[in-house]
């Protein structure tokens, strides 16, 4: 039997049927892998979106419904990350001072409330620049002390 080429459109090497039938099981093995535990959307959720990892969830999922239930019960005290109080440190680790919030350090410095976001990311360590800073400060949530 003589195998058909297929031709993929962003490489100029080509792949045969049989290889191709191949991949798509594998694949598929791999998708009914990870789909039999019942709680993979929770545990991908959290290994790439942290604690509010249902937000990425349509609205009307169960999972989703369930969060705004709770935090309308105030079964969870959710404090928004720029609401957070912050340890800053210079860059040799030296303590500077505690701020009540991102929003605060802010408003007393006369940076913008974008600044106080780029801080709290900094913070959480979700900065995507080569530096582990932030406004020439490290910055660390309280609470992680």
């Amino acid at each position: 039997m003589k195998s058909k080429r297929v031709y993929r459109k962003n490489r100029k090497a080509t792949i045969t049927q049989i290889e191709l039938d191949w991949i798509k099981t594998e694949n598929s093995m791999k998708l009914d892998e990870i789909t039999s535990d019942i709680n993979y959307q929770e545990r991908l959720g959290k290994k790439y979106y942290g604690e509010r990892w249902h937000t990425i969830l349509e609205a009307t999922h169960p999972l989703n419904l369930e969060f705004k239930k709770k935090k309308l019960r105030g079964e969870i005290k959710y404090i928004p990350y720029q609401n957070r109080p912050l340890l800053e440190y210079d860059l040799e680790g030296n303590f500077i001072r505690e701020w009540e919030s991102a929003k605060v350090w802010a408003m007393e410095t006369g940076n913008s409330l974008s600044a106080s976001t780029h801080v709290a990311k900094q913070a959480q360590g979700r900065v995507m620049s080569q530096k582990d800073s932030a406004y020439g400060s490290v910055w660390k949530f309280k609470e992680d002390e």
